[in-house]
């Protein structure tokens, strides 16, 4: 009896020594999604800014339309962004900062497979009013615009930098401009960028806060105030800002 009393002790032990660096395994690389929006503006005053920006473009005598080319002007490295993963049937994309995008057209499912077999990278830009998204996705190898939602972001419990890709707020300044006469908002992001935001943005920017997690993208409209923009994930909106420090 004594005998078989040590061999189950021993199994025991045994067992739990195996299981424990599994169970601490699982968790370290436990991830989660998060749904994007928490903070979005309702659909009328999302439109409301939207023709607003139409009409600053119109003031200007600019045409607002996209530039698709494989060259861009940047402020910040991190514009461009790597596909991560897609999609069984390529109707989602998701960057290399976790950022989950939905496809709109299922047309542009077939572009996307395509750019994750020549792992394309892809620069986010905003819809104008004539797009029937707020964002696109182009590819910097053919230029090719794919129109998308954002849907959520991944999050993995450890890592809260998502394999050193994603950026949020630090610090956020509201200063005066002595030169314009005006106030702005100043933005400190994670990896020590500081961002000039465009003044004609201050109502969405008034939305971030310390903590909130931004996406580098571009805008290449016509008549744009800056080379980038900060898309905001909880407002789903974004800031025209560019990169003064980095």
């Amino acid at each position: 009896m004594r005998k078989l009393i040590f061999k189950l002790m021993g199994c025991y032990l045994s067992f739990t020594f195996i299981m424990q660096p599994l169970n601490a395994n699982e968790i370290k690389n436990e991830k989660q999604n998060i749904v994007a929006g928490s903070k979005k503006l309702s659909l009328e005053e999302h439109q409301i800014l939207k023709q607003k920006r139409q009409d600053q473009v119109d003031e200007e005598n600019e045409r607002g339309e996209l530039v698709s080319n494989g060259m861009y002007l940047t402020t910040h490295p991190m514009a461009s962004h790597g596909i991560y993963k897609v999609s069984a049937l390529y109707d989602t994309i998701e960057l290399n900062d976790g950022s989950i995008w939905c496809v709109y057209f299922y047309t542009d499912q077939e572009v996307i497979s395509r750019w994750a077999y020549h792992n394309d990278q892809v620069i986010i830009c905003p819809g104008t009013i004539f797009d029937i998204t707020d964002y696109l996705l182009i590819s910097q190898r053919t230029g090719e615009v794919v129109p998308v939602d954002l849907k959520e972001i991944e999050v993995i419990i450890d890592d809260p930098y998502f394999m050193g890709q994603r950026l949020w707020i630090n610090h956020i300044d509201y200063a005066y401009d002595i030169v314009y006469g005006c106030f702005y908002y100043k933005i400190r992001l994670n990896d020590g960028s500081i961002w000039e935001v465009c003044t004609r943005d201050n109502a969405i920017a008034s939305l971030m806060f310390p903590g909130d997690i931004v996406f580098v993208g571009v805008d290449e409209n016509l008549g744009a105030p800056t080379y980038n923009i900060l898309v905001h994930f909880n407002s789903l909106e974004y800031v025209h800002a560019d990169c003064i420090v980095r």
